[in-house]
């Protein structure tokens, strides 16, 4: 992947910025679920990461979590109450 360094000072990651981008423990915060459940979904192909440097897993919002939350709705695959989907949502 491509690192940029943008005027404002921020990183882009491929299309995604800094201000975009979580670690682990974040991402599972804003999914409201345990770093485990985030490793079964990368395991089982549900969920997409960057991993810069071959080692460390960062989340991308508008790439990674989002859509996943979108996917999940439409294939009810995941199930999250309305207040979970909403306060992720307006997270982002």
């Amino acid at each position: 992947m491509i690192l940029e360094k943008q005027a404002n000072g921020s990183i882009k990651f491929g299309d995604a910025t800094t201000d975009d981008i979580l670690n682990e423990v974040e991402a599972a915060r804003f999914l409201k679920v345990s770093r485990m459940t985030l490793l079964r979904w990368r395991k089982a192909g549900k969920l997409g990461c960057y991993r810069p440097g071959g080692f460390r897993v960062t989340y991308s919002k508008t790439n990674h979590l989002l859509p996943f939350l979108n996917d999940c709705e439409q294939n009810a695959t995941v199930t999250f109450s309305p207040n979970e989907k909403a306060a992720a949502l307006a997270a982002a």
